[in-house]
């Protein structure tokens, strides 16, 4: 019988600065994978006339960057007027800048132990 090859719902708590904190999940899925990976895109043309055969791809950034956040944080310790704010794209586009920072930087090192973690179950090198 073969490995479960299914991502399972598991989370991870990671702590932010002055009490706060983020729920993220522990292992994105294929589907949210993809969502994150295409979020910034907003016009593919393929012009078969162009010499290059190159494609024109028009990106949102912006876009790319709240999908990042959206579809790693499933919960969050933040509070509007007393009241718990839902993670939603909106919610993060209002987000202060430097919250922002923090969370990126948060997220960006859970990622890099999940890849560490992966290098090492599966007999890949350390990362240096």
């Amino acid at each position: 019988m073969g490995r479960d090859r299914f991502v399972t719902a598991e989370t991870v708590k990671l702590d932010l600065s002055d009490g706060d904190w983020i729920i993220v999940k522990k292992r994105l899925t294929y589907e949210e994978q993809q969502r994150y990976a295409t979020a910034g895109f907003r016009t593919v043309i393929a012009d078969k006339k162009r010499a290059d055969d190159e494609a024109e791809i028009t990106v949102d950034f912006a876009q790319t960057a709240i999908m990042r956040l959206a579809v790693w944080i499933s919960e969050w310790s933040f509070t509007r007027n007393g009241k718990a704010v839902p993670v939603t794209r909106s919610a993060i586009g209002a987000l202060d800048a430097d919250t922002v920072i923090e969370i990126d930087d948060a997220l960006t090192k859970h990622i890099e132990a999940i890849e560490a973690e992966k290098n090492l179950t599966s007999g890949g090198e350390p990362p240096p």
